[in-house]
Formats: structure tokens, sequence, C-alpha cells
């Protein structure tokens, strides 16, 4: 299965492959997106941390982000979200808008996790058949694992709630994924796409 790989640069964020880079892009052999989930709801205090839900804001940021998934038809065959509450809802969205089928949606304990350590054991596992993969978690795993791919662990990502970023990777198989493999394409949250309304 091929996913459509094009990409509307239609926000500033978003950059068209420049010429200097047209040779370097025909290397890129698997695309990851990575999202934060949307804003929680800390209202009760005694929930336990791993099945607080959406808040309001949440609520209305998670399905923004899918709906401009599906506007830049970046679709990813296989979504993988962390098992908490907060981040299958996220992640929920993405099978509401139509971008995937449910049965498309996984969750993994091992996403439930905030020093990044089992993120990229997340991917390496994944099957080759898979060219496009999402996962959705938590922070700073996220900006962890994007200073994994590009390298750097000073690498200036800001993961905030419900922002999405992809990354073209240098590999033809996920198990191959290792540090500096990767290179961001662009990072967009909903305060920008509000800002573009």
């Amino acid at each position: 299965m091929k996913p459509n790989r094009k990409k509307k640069a239609n926000l500033n964020t978003i950059h068209e492959i420049d010429e200097g880079s047209v040779l370097l892009s025909l290397f890129f052999m698997k695309i990851v997106l990575l999202q934060r989930h949307a804003k929680s709801d800390w209202s009760n205090a005694g929930l336990d941390d791993h099945d607080r839900p959406l808040n309001e804001r949440g609520k209305k940021d998670a399905p923004l982000m899918a709906k401009f998934l599906v506007k830049q038809e970046v679709k990813p065959e296989i979504i993988i979200s962390s098992t908490a509450v907060r981040a299958q809802e996220t992640a929920m969205q993405h099978v509401k808008s139509g971008l995937i089928k449910a049965k498309q949606l996984h969750e993994r304990k091992e996403l439930y996790q905030f020093d990044g350590s089992t993120y990229p054991d997340v991917l390496s596992k994944l099957s080759d058949e898979y060219e496009t993969a999402m996962l959705v978690g938590h922070n700073p795993s996220i900006e962890i694992l994007a200073g994994l791919l590009v390298g750097t662990y000073s690498f200036p990502l800001r993961a905030n709630t419900a922002s999405i970023h992809l990354f073209e990777l240098t590999i033809d198989s996920w198990a191959d994924l290792k540090s500096g493999c990767g290179q961001l394409q662009w990072s967009v949250g909903p305060r920008l796409l509000k800002a573009y309304k």
C-alpha cells in the first residue's frame, strides 16, 4: 500500500522541497508523524494521571489537527497511541475525521512513558509494510524522539499539546531506525491553524 505523500505548502511552517534538496529527498523511504496529546483535564485531583481525559480546549484542538492532516493529504497507514485516555481521545479524532479506519488505530502501553526510552523501540518493531506511521504520545518523550531522529538532543522542537510533527527518514526498514536518520519537514500546532482561519 502506497501512502499519498503529497504535502500542501499552505502554511509558512510547511516548506516545499527546494531545488538543492531534491536529490536528498530521493533517499527518504519512511515517514513518521509525532503528535502530542491535546490539552488534558486536571480538574479532578483524585483521578489517576493515566485516566485524565481531554479538557474543553483539548476537545476542540484534537479534531482541528485531525482535519488538518486530511487537508494535507498525509495519510498514515497505522497510528499507535499511548494507552492514556487523553492520548486515545486525541488519536480517535483521526478515525472520526476519516483519515484512517478504526482497525488502523492501535494502542501501546510503552507509549505511556515520559523519558523517551521506549518510543524508538515501538517504531523499530513496525512492519515494513507501513511506509507512513504516526505516534500519539506524551512530552518530553515526543521531543526526545525528535532529537534522536535528527541526531541532536538539543534540537529546538516544541511539542505543544495537540501539535503534529512530520519527519522523513533515510531508512527503508523501521528496524534500521537510528540517531540522525530523520529530517523534520514541518511542525504545526492548533494555535497556528487558528491564526490562519
